[in-house]
């Protein structure tokens, strides 16, 4: 059987029902109702109309219909409802469910499991680095660098320079930064702007005059604006 028998499985599925039989619907969302990873078609009988909320709500029900394998699926697909652009509308849900959710995400991630670990650990027992990329390394570490990294560290430890080195700490600026005279490759242009494509909805908190996207706003803006307070 592809999901779990239980009242999960009868919730999720009255929800469907519910949404294919009303007509007209403002505001929804796709949602396959076999999802793709458990085999589901894209097919139009595989997809029904639901609201944002509704949406999530389906997505939280399969995380709780499946096992195994599917259930890891189904808890990163819910987990990754939390975040997403502006356009995107997600339903954000009470704390306790995230954090629930944010939990769940932690232990199925195979970087925490201590079995994965010793997997991954034996896998790579017996490789060796190639003759360049030890040579890059070689290269990186000079005496100089290793002499300014122990005077940044004795520095730290007396409290005379802040922890968070960057352009706020002139030790590592002009030639002193690795990536001086360096230049992006267009690969690695064209990675980082990937993300940044798409309309960017601005949101102006009311207490400070602020303008910025929605999710830094809403945390530290709005009724978390120190102004308000």
């Amino acid at each position: 059987m592809l999901f779990i028998e239980n009242k999960y499985t009868r919730i999720y599925y009255a929800i469907i029902d519910n949404a294919a039989n009303v007509k007209i619907r403002f505001k929804t969302q796709h949602h396959h109702i076999i999802p793709t990873s458990m085999g589901g078609s894209d097919d139009k009988d595989n997809k029904v109309h639901l609201t944002h909320k509704e949406h999530f709500v389906c997505h939280r029900l399969l995380t709780k219909m499946t096992e195994g394998k599917a259930r890891r699926s189904m808890i990163k697909a819910a987990n990754r409802m939390l975040t997403g652009r502006a356009n995107q509308h997600r339903y954000m849900p009470v704390g306790s469910v995230v954090q629930k959710l944010k939990e769940d995400a932690a232990r199925i991630n195979p970087f925490y499991d201590p079995a994965w670990r010793k997997e991954n650990a034996e896998k790579r027992r017996g490789t060796k680095m190639s003759k360049q990329g030890v040579q890059n390394i070689r290269d990186a570490w000079t005496d100089d660098r290793r002499a300014l990294i122990g005077r940044q560290t004795s520095e730290r430890m007396k409290g005379n320079i802040p922890w968070n080195l960057g352009k706020v700490c002139p030790q590592l600026a002009g030639e002193n930064n690795g990536f001086y005279n360096k230049k992006h490759s267009v690969k690695s242009l064209t990675k980082m702007r990937m993300p940044r494509k798409g309309p960017q909805c601005l949101i102006t908190c009311p207490h400070c005059g602020i303008e910025g996207g929605q999710g830094n706003m809403k945390r530290y803006h709005f009724n978390n604006c120190k102004v308000k307070k």
